[in-house]
């Protein structure tokens, strides 16, 4: 299996990165987790993984190779929120971080930060939501 990896565009005024690739359907990028397909659109901005600078040195850059995709669907999923639960999509960052060659001793500490401090940002989204 390839595993191919989203084209990622450095904003670098915004400290953002934009998702770029085909978009026949708006579609640049998706992923499949627990059997569903996660389709990200074209123009999608992430910040990356939310890892203070002070863990840098332990779990790594925000933009990590390893990380980066699954930073990038959870960050898609939390300003979204058209799939189930908050609960479920830091199911799907910690799996996509394990799935991406992320030791799992770090993908539960990075799915254990999100799932703490994730509720703000969670919050914050929640006009988002379909209807």
């Amino acid at each position: 299996m390839v595993k191919l990896y989203p084209q990622l565009i450095p904003l670098p005024t915004e400290r953002r990165y934009m998702l770029d690739g085909p978009s026949p359907q708006g579609v640049a990028w998706w992923v499949k987790v627990d059997g569903q397909t996660i389709n990200l659109p074209h123009g999608f901005r992430t910040d990356g993984a939310s890892v203070p600078r002070v863990l840098w040195p332990v779990i790594g850059s925000p933009f990590d190779p390893r990380v980066i995709g699954a930073a990038l669907v959870h960050d898609y999923l939390y300003t979204s929120q058209n799939w189930r639960t908050r609960a479920w999509s830091d199911m799907a960052f910690r799996a996509l971080l394990i799935q991406d060659c992320t030791p799992a001793w770090k993908a539960w500490i990075m799915w254990l930060g999100v799932r703490v401090f994730g509720w703000r940002y969670w919050r914050i989204n929640t006009g988002n939501r379909a209807r």
